[in-house]
Order: C-alpha cells, then sequence, then structure tokens
C-alpha cells in the first residue's frame, strides 16, 4: 500500500498541529496565570470553599455554578438532564441552560472529570438594548432605556485613558494585541461580507424576521462587570433557608448566590434574554423611590421569599450623577434624580421616598411586608411576607 502527500496537504497538517498546540500551550499558561493570581490575592489554596466561590464575580460565578452543579450531579447523563430543564436560574421559568448561555466548555470538562479518575452554535439575536448602546456611545442621540444605559455607565465602556498604549509598550503587550486586533478585523470584514452575500438572496424571507442582524456567539462581547462582592453569609443562608427559597437582589450578587447556595434566583448576569432585562429592572425597582406594597407586588410575582438590599448600590458614590443605578431608576420612572443637578423638564419629584433607604427604619408601611432576618455593614436580607388568600 502506498501513502501520497501532497505539498499543500502536508502544510495543512502542519498548521494544523502546530495550531493546536499553540492553542494548548496558551491555554496552558493562561490557567497557571490565572492560579498564581488567586494565590498571591486571596491566599486561594488556604480558604474555604465558600470563600472561594465568592470570589468568582458576576457571570464568572455564574459559570462556574454550572461547572459545579454538573460535577455533583450523580451521572453525566443527569446532570446534563438538570441543565436542559433547569428551574432554579430563574424563578418561575424552566429553561435550556445549553441554549441559554455559553456553557459548552464547562460541560466537557464536568464530562472529562466524570470519566477520568479525579473526582466525582448557538445564534444570538442582536437585540435592541444593544442597538441603543452603541447609537448612543457613538453619539447619533441621547437615550432614558434603562438597559443601555446600565452598559453606558460603565467603566469597562468608558474611554481609555491616555496612558494605556505607553503601558502596553512598556510590556511588550502592544504589538501582539495590534496583531491580534487587525486579524480580527480582517476576519469580521470577511465574515460580515459573506453572510450578507448569502442572504442578499432570501432578502423577502428575511425582512420577515424580528432582527435582520445576527450575530454569532464566538463574535459577541464578554461585558465585564467591576464589582466588589464584599462579604455574605453564604453559610447562613445555605443553613437558615429552605433550599428552594428564591432570592431577587443584584445581577452580581445573585450569580454569587447560586454558587454559593444553590438557591433559586429572580435574575442573574446574563442579560441577553429580554425577559430577564424586564424582570431585572422591576427587581430594582428596590432601588428606586417606590411605594412598599408596589415593590412587595412585584418581588412577589416572581416568586421571591427573600430579597437582599446592598448599602454599596444605595448610596452609590462610584458614578457620577446621571449614572447611579438609583439615577437610571429614577429617570426610566420619570423622577427626578437625587442632588443638585440638571433634570429634564418632564421628570416629576416622586411621591414615595426610596425604598432602599426607607425600609430599614422599620416603619409599619414596610414591615407590613417585608421583615428583616439578617444585616451587616453591606447586605440586608429581608423575608417577604406571603399575601393572605382571600376567603372564598
Amino acid at each position: 500500500m502506498h501513502f501520497y502527500f501532497t505539498e499543500s496537504g502536508v502544510w495543512n497538517g502542519l498548521s494544523v498541529l502546530v495550531g493546536c498546540l499553540l492553542a494548548a500551550s496558551l491555554g496552558l499558561v493562561t490557567s497557571i496565570y490565572v492560579a498564581t493570581l488567586h494565590e498571591n490575592d486571596l491566599w486561594f489554596s488556604n480558604i474555604k470553599e465558600v470563600e472561594r466561590e465568592i470570589s468568582f464575580r458576576t457571570e464568572c460565578g455564574l459559570y462556574y455554578s454550572y461547572y459545579k452543579q454538573m460535577l455533583n450531579a450523580p451521572s453525566i447523563q443527569q446532570g446534563l438532564y438538570e441543565l436542559i430543564n433547569d428551574n432554579i436560574t430563574e424563578s418561575r421559568r424552566t429553561i435550556n441552560i445549553l441554549q441559554r448561555m455559553n456553557i459548552y466548555q464547562e460541560v466537557v470538562l464536568a464530562i472529562f472529570y466524570h470519566i477520568l479518575p479525579m473526582k466525582k452554535t448557538l445564534q444570538l439575536k442582536s437585540d435592541e438594548h444593544i442597538f441603543k448602546f452603541i447609537t448612543a456611545k457613538f453619539g447619533f442621540g441621547s437615550t432614558r432605556d434603562f438597559d443601555a444605559k446600565l452598559y453606558l455607565c460603565e467603566e469597562a465602556f468608558g474611554v481609555i485613558p491616555l496612558d494605556t498604549f505607553e503601558r502596553f509598550l512598556e510590556t511588550l503587550v502592544l504589538y501582539p494585541y495590534v496583531c491580534t486586533i487587525c486579524i480580527l478585523t480582517i476576519l469580521t470584514v470577511i465574515t460580515t461580507f459573506w453572510n450578507f452575500r448569502n442572504s442578499s438572496k432570501n432578502l423577502p424571507e428575511i425582512a420577515k424576521t424580528e432582527n435582520m442582524l445576527q450575530l454569532r456567539q464566538d463574535i459577541a462581547y464578554n461585558f465585564a462587570h467591576t464589582v466588589i462582592f464584599g462579604i455574605l453569609a453564604c453559610s447562613t443562608m445555605s443553613t437558615k433557608t429552605p433550599t428552594k427559597a428564591v432570592f431577587a437582589g443584584s445581577m452580581q450578587l445573585l450569580a454569587g448566590v447560586k454558587l454559593c447556595t444553590g438557591r433559586i434566583l429572580t435574575n442573574h448576569p446574563h442579560y441577553e434574554d429580554k425577559i430577564l432585562r424586564d424582570r431585572t429592572q422591576q427587581v430594582y425597582q428596590i432601588y428606586a423611590r417606590q411605594d412598599p406594597k408596589e415593590v412587595h407586588r412585584i418581588l412577589r410575582s416572581f416568586g421571591t421569599d427573600y430579597v437582599i438590599i446592598e448599602d454599596s448600590i444605595c448610596y452609590e458614590r462610584r458614578h457620577n450623577r446621571g449614572c447611579r443605578l438609583r439615577d437610571l431608576l429614577d429617570v426610566a420612572n420619570g423622577h427626578i434624580m437625587d442632588g443638585p443637578g440638571e433634570n429634564d423638564p418632564d421628570l416629576k419629584p416622586s411621591t414615595h421616598p426610596r425604598f432602599c433607604d426607607e425600609i430599614k427604619l422599620s416603619q409599619p408601611s414596610y414591615t407590613l411586608y417585608f421583615t428583616q432576618v439578617f444585616r451587616n455593614k453591606t447586605f440586608h436580607v429581608y423575608k417577604l411576607k406571603k399575601n393572605k388568600k382571600k376567603a372564598a
């Protein structure tokens, strides 16, 4: 038997081999680098498991919780079934985690851990909030949209400091960075051109769809949120609340709550889902000027048993006026913002005080619906009283 190798075939084979080796090497170096950072910053190998889990912030904690869920599943089949029929991540909703989120790498790694003796392509539709964010970011008009403003006010989307490129040059990061950006830009242009070329044959059919532009998952942005978790007594939640208890609060905090306690959430940081965005804005009324009865009604409509209020959000000073979460909520609700400064002429004063501040005074109008069960310097946890059923 004779084998014939063409020059192009050998070159393609070598390219694939070198690419795989390079990818594996970079992945190994990155994992070692991240592990070293955690070890130096948190003394990671010598702290409790719950303390390690709290260090995972926002979506990192959420994704790691699914990896942990797969590891703790009695079998691979059961773990996959629980992910496909998840009713813990969002209260009163059963969702397919594999369809909603990019957790295939977590699932594959967990399967390896199940198989090996160690331990027991989706498409994302471009949505209106992304479009509003982009148009406002590049100066094509202002927006009051809550979701778009939530992105615009994050430091990650601000102007890059002038000394950034100088620091890149000092660490030799700039050159590979520019090379990577150029390659990705060329690939994006080619992919976009190819997609539009193929879709031009089916324009009448495409026009009927809700969104003409579709983004592939592998080129979607990863939004990084810089949020300080603080110290939360998750062990108390695990021992003092029912396993089926539903928690409401900020997106970034609830990701850690799910990871550390496994409790059911009302909302979480995977912000691409329209229903979840609307739900999050409703839950965030705890930081707006709202009537306690209305806040209780909103939270109970999502099955909430406990709500966590953070002083770092209620009295936020990190952002300027107009970018604080309470300001975004006030404007979205048609209310004037706190503090000195200008307001749009159509905004009106609210008839109610700010909920997150007023609830701490334990006035009868609030204790009628909420009971404080835990507090420290940062967090206040309240249990919601159940609605009394009317007699028939």
